[in-house]
């Protein structure tokens, strides 16, 4: 999830991030998440705990492959950023 944020982030043209913010907003996303949907599975015990992760799992996964923005299953490419290089001549 951390990835697919920052990914997100970084496409051109859509929000355009700078690269140190979107690795910076990658553990919030995962965080909040796990914040939201740990606290109501953590009451469940036993079966139903495992099979309420599991759902969870699915659910999430289904999502992001249905998502256009987040790549659709075909996945994300991230642009290339390049040092600037310092050549004296």
């Amino acid at each position: 999830m951390g990835a697919y944020t920052t990914a997100a982030l970084l496409q051109p043209g859509r929000i355009d991030v700078h690269p140190a913010l979107a690795l910076l907003a990658a553990p919030v996303l995962p965080a909040v998440f796990a914040v939201l949907i740990g606290l109501p599975l953590l009451r469940l015990r036993g079966l139903y705990f495992a099979v309420a992760t599991l759902g969870t799992a699915i659910t999430v996964g289904e999502v992001v492959n249905n998502l256009s923005y987040l790549g659709a299953g075909a996945g994300l490419t991230t642009p290339i950023v390049r040092a600037r290089s310092s050549t004296s001549t």
